[in-house]
C-alpha cells in the first residue's frame, strides 16, 4: 500500500468523479473510508477476469 503526504493544494475535484465514472465502466468500485484526524483511504475494487 501506498503513503501519501499531506498535501495543501486547491483543486477543482473533478478527478475523483471521473475515476468513479471509470471504475463503473470496468465493473469496478471506488470507496472511500475517512478517519478525523487520519485522512483518507481510497479503495478500487476491480473484477476478476
Amino acid at each position: 500500500m501506498l503513503r501519501g503526504a499531506s498535501y495543501k493544494t486547491l483543486g477543482s475535484g473533478i478527478g475523483l468523479s471521473q475515476a468513479k465514472q471509470y471504475m463503473e465502466q470496468l465493473n469496478g468500485k471506488l470507496s472511500l473510508e475517512t478517519k478525523l484526524k487520519k485522512g483518507t483511504t481510497i479503495i478500487l475494487t476491480f473484477p476478476v477476469v
